[in-house]
């Protein structure tokens, strides 16, 4: 669903390797200024978790909006990446 809003939309979506990989995540977030990521869950616990052991890496001023979808999002995950991602 995510894929197919960013293309109906004309948005660019951002593939930075075949699988996830948080730290391939945040590089192409900050080297190229996403606005807006997508995934479940874990995925954003992870990218949060790699954020903050190493914030000097790491330029998210672009990232305004995160979609999470797939499972159940706990308050606390959705409190930390609201602080700390933007």
């Amino acid at each position: 669903m995510g894929s197919l809003g960013a293309l109906n939309y004309g948005a660019t979506a951002v593939y930075p390797c075949e699988g996830f990989n948080p730290e391939m995540s945040l590089k192409a977030i900050s080297d190229l200024g996403c606005h807006v990521v997508y995934g479940v869950p874990i995925m954003f616990s992870q990218t949060h978790h790699e954020y903050v052991q190493n914030r000097d890496k790491y330029n998210l001023e672009t990232l305004n909006r995160g979609v999470m979808a797939g499972s159940i999002c706990p308050s606390e995950l959705m409190k930390k990446c609201n602080k700390d991602l933007g």
